[in-house]
């Protein structure tokens, strides 16, 4: 059974299948094998290469649909319909991952509960070419605690709408609680919500108003490795460098000791945009910088750079956020001194770059560029970059 025929079942309620199923926590970490520790304990980030310290790969929210395929012990293995990777080596869209088995709910046992399946937002499907998102349903563009439930969602968490909508600044949705086993009905700000729009024209605009909005929240969303959430803010710079060993190998890794109890929350550079061009209602579905750089155009040599244009260099990308005044947004690393979404001149980034029609003449000509850290310094050379745009 396709991904297609799942949207076709929350549309119809015809079908149900035992082998998909609805994440009912806010957040859930994926991994690509089995993990025998504590996925709490999976840190915020490697230090430099050592990966192996940081198994993450994605994060899933609230609502959310997987196909389950495989299970060892309290342990699935599932596949996600709205994000997929790549690699070098292979064309393959790879969207198998790991993650805990009391984070989800079987569809077949909510059929025999009585839950009804229209309560849920059908899944953005990365085999569409176009959007998928219903008008019956929002996207959260900032985290929000529901008293009723309990419970604080994430940004990019999706809802579907009720019918009766009887107040002007709040947004009434329905909530699956698991711990009652029933749907509820709850209700949003409605300055948080985002609904879908059927014209593609305003898309990319939405894309960096969202972007923009993450990057000036009040404190900071962290840097995470693996990272497609955000529930928190945390103080900008309280991070440091731990090591450890792991399979006989002395590894670093990054601690943050203000963090919240439960899974770690925040973003990576790649789940950035993945999760605000989603929201914006644009078909994209990119898990990494290497999958994302191998499915978009190139730039125009004619074109010039544009609002909403990516910035690609080996293992990283940036968003083109402000034209006039050469700004990008981006999720950086705890190596460069950062570990946070934030908006910057291009030049904070770039040595010697301080414009775009300067980097477009780099980019043309495929010139190396060199990245600076937060203290000003050289932290890598590339030997080019790319400049890519948004597939509408």
């Amino acid at each position: 059974m396709k991904f297609k025929a799942i949207l076709f079942f929350f549309i119809s309620i015809q079908i149900i299948n035992a082998h998909y199923a609805i994440v009912i926590k806010p957040v859930t970490d994926l991994i690509g094998q089995p993990l025998e520790e504590d996925y709490h304990a999976i840190p915020w980030s490697a230090v430099k290469n050592d990966h192996e310290m940081c198994p993450r790969i994605f994060q899933l929210l609230f609502n959310e649909i997987v196909e389950v395929i495989q299970e060892h012990g309290n342990q699935i293995k599932v596949r996600t319909p709205h994000a997929f990777y790549q690699t070098a080596s292979s064309n393959k869209k790879h969207a198998d991952f790991w993650m805990q088995k009391n984070d989800v709910v079987m569809l077949d046992q909510l059929h025999k509960s009585h839950v009804n399946p229209i309560y849920f937002p059908p899944p953005l499907i990365f085999n569409q070419k176009k959007s998928s998102q219903p008008n019956n349903t929002v996207s959260l563009i900032r985290p929000y605690h529901d008293r009723k439930t309990q419970t604080t969602y994430s940004m990019g968490t999706r809802f579907v709408k009720q019918t009766k909508q009887s107040k002007k600044n709040k947004v009434f949705v329905y909530v699956f609680n698991p711990k009652q086993n029933k749907v509820q009905s709850i209700t949003l700000p409605k300055s948080i919500c985002w609904e879908p729009k059927q014209s593609c024209k305003d898309r990319l605009h939405d894309f960096v108003a969202i972007l923009k909005q993450w990057a000036h929240q009040p404190g900071t969303i962290p840097y995470l490795w693996g990272g497609a959430s955000f529930c928190y803010t945390l103080p900008a710079n309280n991070f440091s460098a731990q090591y450890g060993y792991k399979n006989g190998k002395k590894l670093g890794y990054y601690t943050r000791p203000s963090q919240p109890a439960g899974p770690k929350s925040g973003l990576d550079c790649s789940s950035i945009i993945l999760r605000a061009a989603q929201i914006a209602g644009i078909p994209y579905y990119y898990r990494n910088t290497y999958t994302l750089m191998k499915n978009l155009p190139d730039l125009h040599p004619n074109d010039k750079i544009k609002l909403g244009d990516l910035i690609w260099v080996n293992g990283h990308v940036l968003i083109v956020s402000d034209i006039e005044q050469n700004r990008i947004i981006q999720a950086c690393s705890y190596d460069d001194g950062y570990g946070k979404v934030f908006e910057c001149s291009l030049d904070t980034f770039f040595k010697d770059i301080k414009t775009f029609d300067e980097l477009k003449k780099i980019y043309a000509h495929t010139k190396p560029v060199e990245r600076i850290n937060s203290r000003g310094q050289v932290s890598n050379r590339y030997k080019s970059c790319k400049i890519l745009t948004m597939q509408l």
